[in-house]
């Protein structure tokens, strides 16, 4: 992101933009030519002790883009990322449309309450 178009933060050191946090640190080897580097990345890379080459992929347990709390982050090769994402959809399918016991109506119902208030959320 530009830095004229993010919502930097008081101590404008971190900004969010994207649905992203940013960090300002010019000095990492991985920053856009903006100085900046995405939260989620830099705390996996503190956790692992090592800088994430561009096939690892920092996915949101959770799906909040701004929770970056080492608890809530998984490290995927982008292949495997793909290949999640994939699994999540079929998921999704099947829970809206399966015969399945395990995905009744009630628990249907349930799913889609937290949906409904997760979109109005990211509206």
């Amino acid at each position: 992101p530009s830095t004229r178009s993010a919502k930097w933060h008081e101590d404008h050191q971190r900004a969010e933009s994207r649905g992203y946090a940013w960090l300002r640190m010019p000095n990492h080897p991985n920053a856009t030519n903006a100085g900046l580097v995405r939260e989620h990345r830099f705390v996996m890379e503190q956790h692992l002790g090592r800088l994430l080459t561009d096939d690892e992929n920092v996915h949101h347990r959770d799906g909040d883009k701004l929770n970056n709390r080492i608890e809530n982050l998984q490290l995927f090769t982008n292949s495997e990322h793909k290949q999640y994402e994939q699994k999540l959809q079929l998921f999704a399918k099947k829970l809206m449309f399966s015969n399945d016991p395990l995905f009744n109506k009630s628990f249907r119902s349930d799913v889609l309450q937290v949906f409904e208030a997760w979109l109005s959320m990211n509206e």
